[in-house]
């Protein structure tokens, strides 16, 4: 485990900083040609794309065979689609250095290459690349966030305890987006429910994906699958059968999982039937609110691995402190899972549970990671103290993507 994974992100680019000069003056990658155009003099003679978690730097020196300077633009294709460029004057017979960097992580993937190019000031390509990133990086996985365009007023709250506690989806996704810009999280937002129709029924073009639902207990569904059960239940169970076979990543945060469904304009509720369908298991959530318990592994064996490193440290780790202090030894939780209802080989981290009382049919735990499959399903259900939310929406954003790159780093 890195070190410096445990370091603030300032202190993270600082570092990075120092490494990429090092190592820029010593080597620079051979690079993967795409194309070698070397058309008006200009000419990519090395290039280093670089990741540290949430900083990234492009360094690439570029060679002018003319006797007269040369304005360029350096353009660099990240995982959203679109580019991070830079313009600079090359001089005459000169290899210059161009730099592109800042907290640019969550735009690139290790491993992976980037289609780099340069141009000229009236936009004719010069020469063009794929460049490789590298690097460190807390995972490689995407997160794709739901949001359709036809929901964002929805007020999860408004459907009761089992919608979820959500009041303003906008912010829940912000925060969202900004805990994977500062780790270095690759994201794309799901704006279009024909686009969640394609992922859906396109499997294999989205491994390893995460998914993450600021809907609560309500999931967005296209409108040729909400006219009837049959259909409802048949897209339910295409996300199931999609993290088993696929390697999904399913993170629900707040309320009752999959209890409601809708397109934005008919909301139509299914109860228990939406979760049985994703697990294909049937009697395995109670509503029933109570006090449950974080479990550390060092002390309880019956359902962690015992090598697994605690959450709420984690989080310290990472630079949320606020979150981490909400995580409080005893937490009242509604919408658990009743552990002895559901296969004990899927359970692979109990985050809070408690064991059976007098009327419970079971033990109980409303924060956990289970195990799909090739897959996983990162639950909480609504934390609350008295009559008052424990997570404002913010705060549960933090916590849905803080909690999904725990699970799978240490699943």
């Amino acid at each position: 485990m890195s070190i410096l994974r445990g370091l603030s992100p300032v202190v993270v680019a600082i570092v990075l900083s120092v490494v990429v000069i090092v190592i820029a003056s010593v080597y620079y990658a051979e690079l993967s040609t795409f194309s070698k155009m070397s058309v008006g003099g200009i000419e990519i003679v090395d290039a280093k794309l670089v990741k540290h978690y949430g900083y990234a730097r492009l360094l690439i020196k570029v060679y002018n065979n003319e006797e007269k300077p040369i304005e360029i633009e350096v353009k660099i294709e990240t995982e959203q689609k679109d580019y991070l460029t830079k313009r600079q004057e090359i001089p005459p017979r000169k290899t210059t250095m161009i730099k592109i960097e800042g907290k640019y992580g969550y735009k690139f993937r290790v491993s992976k290459e980037y289609l780099t190019q340069v141009i000229d000031a009236k936009g004719n390509t010069l020469d063009i690349i794929e460049v490789e990133c590298s690097g460190i990086e807390l995972i490689n996985n995407k997160v794709l966030i739901l949001a359709s365009t036809t929901m964002l007023n929805m007020i999860p709250s408004q459907l009761g305890d089992y919608g979820g506690s959500i009041y303003n989806v906008s912010i829940f996704i912000s925060s969202i987006i900004n805990v994977a810009k500062d780790l270095g999280i690759v994201f794309d937002i799901v704006e279009d429910l024909s686009e969640w129709k394609d992922i859906v029924e396109n499997p294999h073009n989205y491994g390893d994906v995460i998914i993450i639902n600021p809907f609560g207990g309500v999931i967005p569904i296209p409108t040729e699958y909400i006219d009837s059960e049959e259909k409802i239940y048949e897209f339910i169970e295409k996300i199931g059968n999609n993290t088993r076979r696929y390697g999904w990543i399913w993170t629900h945060i707040t309320g009752y999982p999959f209890y409601y469904v809708t397109n934005g304009s008919t909301v139509v509720r299914i109860q228990s039937s939406g979760i049985e369908q994703f697990f294909g298991a049937k009697n395995i959530i109670t509503s029933g609110g109570g006090i449950q318990y974080y479990i550390y592994t060092e002390t309880d064996e019956q359902y962690l691995e015992s090598e697994a490193i605690d959450l709420k440290t984690w989080i310290v780790r990472q630079g949320y402190v606020d979150i981490a202090n909400k995580l409080n030894d005893s937490i009242h939780m509604k919408f658990s899972f009743i552990l002895n209802h559901i296969p004990q080989e899927w359970i692979s981290k109990v985050i809070y549970g408690k064991e059976a009382g007098a009327n419970d049919p079971g033990p109980t735990s409303g924060a956990l990671i289970l195990r799909l499959g090739n897959g996983l399903y990162i639950h909480w259900g609504t934390a609350y103290y008295k009559n008052s939310n424990l997570f404002n929406d913010e705060e549960l954003g933090k916590l849905a993507i803080l909690s999904t790159i725990y699970a799978i780093r240490y699943r």
